[in-house]
């Protein structure tokens, strides 16, 4: 009979244990549910959205602004913190010619990789920088190389920013790259579209 308590009791404290192990991966299992960002919204209208990063130099800027007014484009420029202090009067063209301007962080890493205090510093460094400059607080950001992470997707939900990616990337082609000539080929190079025609 005293074999059957110990067989009875040993039965019982693993169902516990199984209960208890289940438990702690279902919970895990949901706590590691991938946040995901904005990668496109639908649309009724034939358009498009246009974004650029800008996180190096500058040479390309006007002529991507003068292609943009000739064609009535607006679109979004995601800046990072030391490129937007080394060429401030590019960010207040940028912002005076009507285009939106998005955070793209203060030193562009991976910030797929850092904690939530290190990505709140990057955010907040580009972001008052991005502010003193236009007068414009952003609420659009986009991580360096697309590197994301739930801690990511928190932070910057917390400090008012929306997560943006991209859907559509540059063609890797030689006819679209900045080699080539021609106003469609630059604006196409950016926004993979086929033909500037097709934008709004």
């Amino acid at each position: 009979m005293k074999h059957y308590k110990w067989i009875l009791r040993i039965m019982t404290c693993a169902v516990v244990l199984s209960a208890v192990w289940c438990t702690v991966t279902l919970t895990g299992v949901v706590a590691e549910e991938r946040k995901i960002p904005i990668y496109s919204v639908e649309r009724p209208d034939n358009k498009i959205a246009i974004s650029f990063d800008a996180a190096w130099g500058n040479e390309h800027t006007a002529a991507i602004l003068s292609i943009l007014e000739e064609y009535d484009v607006k679109t979004t420029f995601f800046l990072v913190d030391f490129w937007a202090k080394k060429f401030p009067e590019d960010v207040k063209t940028i912002a005076a010619a009507g285009h939106e301007i998005g955070n793209h962080s203060a030193t562009h890493p991976d910030l797929g990789k850092l904690s939530g205090a290190e990505i709140r510093r990057e955010l907040e460094t580009a972001g008052e920088t991005i502010l003193q400059l236009t007068g414009v607080q952003p609420d659009l950001f986009r991580p360096p190389f697309g590197s994301y992470s739930n801690t990511l997707m928190d932070t910057a939900a917390d400090c008012g920013y929306h997560v943006i990616q991209w859907s559509r990337d540059r063609p890797a082609t030689a006819e679209t790259h900045w080699n080539c000539k021609g106003r469609e080929n630059l604006l196409y190079w950016y926004a993979a579209t086929g033909n500037i025609n097709e934008l709004p």
